[in-house]
């Protein structure tokens, strides 16, 4: 398992109080689901900013690209590559 998914599966389960592989999975959609409303993805969105050190672009934002944790593990090691490049 990656470092990424580590660290976005642990915030995941401890704000949300769910558990990998009972209640969702890489490809589970949070919302649809039931465990993640809007009030916890701007919450999300913040915590990955802030821990990866990246920015995401309300374009990315806005069209919930990030519905599941293998959308966000996507989202989060593309954006760390484009900082990497520029």
């Amino acid at each position: 398992m990656s470092l990424t998914k580590s660290i976005i599966k642990a915030r995941i389960e401890e704000e949300m109080l769910v558990t990998y592989g009972e209640d969702f999975t890489d490809d589970t959609n949070l919302f649809e689901a039931g465990i993640m409303d809007s009030f916890g993805y701007v919450q999300l969105v913040g915590f990955l900013q802030d821990t990866f050190s990246i920015e995401f672009s309300d374009d990315v934002i806005l069209t919930n690209v990030m519905v599941s944790l293998g959308r966000m593990i996507e989202a989060v090691e593309a954006q760390m590559q484009l900082a990497q490049v520029s």
